[in-house]
């Protein structure tokens, strides 16, 4: 079990906040969906029960959070990323932490696979302070983590996992690790 196996890279006195924690479900729709789709998806959605012993939360794109957020009646909506720098500025196309506090987005993906690879290439240390950041603000930040295919048929899932842990735990204060949600998300496995 995958999920057992981070939780050993955790230093100890971590392990009971995660294990304590309410279930959760989080779609990220990536760089998908124009307004007329959005609408769709949240009607066919708000047509189901509600859950209110699980945290549900769908990430659209940017552009499309308050629009979303508008529409659902069961989920809460967060943001696919936050920047890593604190307040306001001159940090042309980040999306401040504080901002998304203030406007009540409660959730942020921190260390999708894509943004550490294919986007954006943030390294593991980068991520640690962009998840900071996000709590320290108010936000949840849902930290993703996983290996690529070569990773894993190389053997190297739990090297890979620790580098991507190790960063976030030096940086996280254990009341910290209650505004975390931990995504394992292989990357072979997710058609990323």
């Amino acid at each position: 079990n995958y999920f057992q196996t981070i939780l050993i890279c955790l230093p100890l006195r971590f392990s009971a906040t995660i294990m304590a924690r309410r279930p959760f479900v989080g779609g990220n729709w990536k760089l998908n969906g124009s307004f007329a789709s959005i609408a769709e998806l949240t009607e066919a959605f708000n047509g189901g029960e509600p859950t209110p012993e699980i945290d549900v939360v769908i990430f659209p794109t940017m552009i499309a959070v308050d629009r979303t957020r508008s529409l659902l009646k069961n989920m809460k909506v967060g943001a696919q990323d936050v920047s890593a720098q604190k307040g306001f500025g001159a940090m042309t196309g980040e999306i401040s932490a504080e901002l998304l506090a203030e406007a009540g987005i409660e959730y942020t993906l921190t260390g999708h696979s894509e943004r550490r690879s294919k986007v954006a290439a943030e390294s593991s240390e980068l991520i640690a302070r962009k998840t900071l950041n996000a709590i320290e603000a108010g936000l949840t930040a849902v930290l993703c983590i996983g290996e690529q295919l070569e990773d894993r048929d190389a053997g190297k899932t739990l090297d890979v996992l620790k580098s991507q842990l190790e960063p976030v735990i030096e940086a996280l204060k254990p009341e910290h690790w209650a505004k975390l949600v931990l995504a394992y998300e292989p990357v072979w496995a997710i058609g990323t």
